[in-house]
């Protein structure tokens, strides 16, 4: 099951097959308490406190025969998973404000040319489109194989790594106009030509012949591919990203965990540089607008 929560000051039943177990965390100035359903099938039911907490993440489970669990909220939502073995139930917002945190964002509303490198195959064109909130439009030329590189950083950039012990985050929401076009979006390292393959990233990847974005683990030119299920569409806005938690990655739409990247035999501890791409699957000009884009990390 993917990441839920429950919104501040409201309440929440979970229902919970045999076996399952549930992760619920909450953070800052919230609580939660959670509760087990008693009586089923006497009558009445009642409600058994379980565990009221506050700044932290705690397992209850697993329940042989099942259980209806309910969550209380404080001021902050309250996430949780459900699974035989739940993943983390981390809220995967970046903590933007946190001097212990190194971290860019930019929702383009500048655009300041001489912050990235670009490498364009083509004359294409960026620039920013009337949005609520900033988007930056990139158009490739029209030839099969035009392409626009960004990657941050005038000339060199790479500034974050995954390490044992330290979180990294990435997060990024775009669209393409046609699914014929390529795209790349993550960490990785300088690369003027990263469909022909990059040495070491990690980074979300779809190609002319897939279907659906993959989630690629890259160290040594040697690749874990993950299959995400995350689809694409034309014209279609998607929230994609990633977070490690130090010894563990997981992928996220929508600033929910989808699932947990389980082989990170290929986790580049290279410095490595946000990064993004868009090329044309064929012989028409392709573009692609991004929202946001944006990465955090443990210094």
């Amino acid at each position: 099951m993917g990441q839920l929560y429950v919104s501040p000051y409201a309440t929440d039943d979970i229902t919970l097959t045999s076996t399952q177990s549930i992760a619920v965390q909450v953070g800052g100035e919230g609580f939660a308490k959670v509760y087990r359903q008693a009586g089923y099938p006497n009558y009445p039911n009642s409600w058994s406190l379980l565990a009221e907490f506050n700044d932290q993440e705690q397992v209850f489970g697993p329940f042989t025969g099942g259980a209806v669990i309910r969550i209380e909220s404080g001021a902050d939502k309250v996430f949780y998973n459900v699974a035989v073995a739940p993943v983390s139930a981390i809220n995967f917002k970046s903590p933007l404000t946190d001097v212990s945190i190194l971290k860019y964002e930019t929702d383009f509303l500048t655009y300041i040319p001489t912050e990235w490198t670009v490498t364009e195959v083509g004359s294409g064109t960026r620039v920013l489109t009337d949005a609520v909130g900033g988007q930056l439009l990139v158009t490739n030329a029209a030839a099969d194989n035009d392409r626009n590189c960004f990657q941050l950083g005038a000339t060199n950039g790479e500034s974050v790594a995954f390490a044992a012990g330290k979180r990294v985050w990435f997060d990024a929401r775009f669209k393409v106009d046609n699914v014929l076009a390529d795209t790349l979006l993550g960490l990785y390292v300088t690369d003027t030509d990263p469909e022909g393959g990059v040495a070491a990233g990690v980074y979300f990847r779809r190609l002319t012949t897939a279907t659906a974005l993959d989630l690629v683990i890259e160290n040594s030119s040697t690749e874990t591919v993950v299959t995400t299920g995350i689809t694409m569409a034309n014209d279609t806005f998607v929230n994609v990203g990633f977070y490690y938690d130090g010894a563990r990655l997981f992928y996220t739409q929508n600033r929910r965990i989808l699932g947990e990247a389980t082989v990170l035999t290929n986790l580049p501890s290279t410095e490595l540089r946000l990064s993004m791409m868009v090329q044309n699957g064929t012989a028409a000009a392709r573009n692609m607008t991004v929202d946001w884009i944006g990465f955090a990390a443990d210094r």
